[in-house]
């Protein structure tokens, strides 16, 4: 499981001294994030590649930005709406984005030798469908899709990072489920056939 919130008083020395520009206290603010962010950001744009861009992107805009930052809010809500909103507009704009891309622990197969490899071809190939079916959702669903299932989120911080109430996490995650429910029912039909 991701590191969540850990330290945020931490965070709020670091980004004061950013936001008198501290370059390095910025830098560490990027190391303690940067990992959840790309994880993210894979998700919810489908490629390693563009989810870089994002990351990198994000991470820009929030150094250049840092000064509106309020230092009594914790920062990943704050910097989750600047990735949010760079992802989807690149999205947005790129409409013959080619999403699909294996996302599979590659690192646990390979600590693992003792698998077979047609168990781990086996599993390669649900995952594929798996994250075909989740990337095929609308934003909506597929973002609280990835926090909740893939970022492992509570409720409250859910709540705190889309900045919506918890009925309207709860909501959104009850549809999102029943919709990717239904998306992975059709892709395993499909292997049926």
């Amino acid at each position: 499981m991701i590191e969540k919130y850990l330290n945020e008083s931490d965070d709020t020395e670091l980004i004061r001294a950013a936001q008198e520009g501290n370059k390095g206290s910025f830098g560490m603010i990027f190391d303690k994030y940067k990992t959840k962010s790309y994880q993210i950001a894979v998700g919810l744009m489908g490629n390693r590649d563009d989810a870089w861009d994002v990351t990198q992107e994000a991470f820009a805009r929030a150094w250049l930005h840092i000064d509106t930052f309020h230092l009594h809010e914790p920062f990943f809500p704050w910097f989750y709406q600047i990735l949010r909103r760079i992802g989807l507009n690149k999205l947005k704009q790129n409409k013959n984005h080619s999403p699909i891309e294996t996302t599979q622990n590659e690192k646990y197969f390979s600590e693992n030798p003792e698998f077979d490899p047609s168990v781990i071809a086996e599993r390669n190939d649900r995952n594929d469908k798996i994250w075909k079916a989740v990337y095929s959702l609308n934003d909506l669903h597929r973002e609280i899709i990835i926090l909740r299932h893939f970022q492992e989120l509570s409720y409250k911080e859910m709540t705190e990072t889309l900045y919506i109430s918890k009925g309207t996490v709860m909501s959104r995650l009850y549809n999102a489920r029943k919709e990717l429910e239904k998306r992975l029912k059709g892709y395993m039909k499909q292997e049926l056939l």
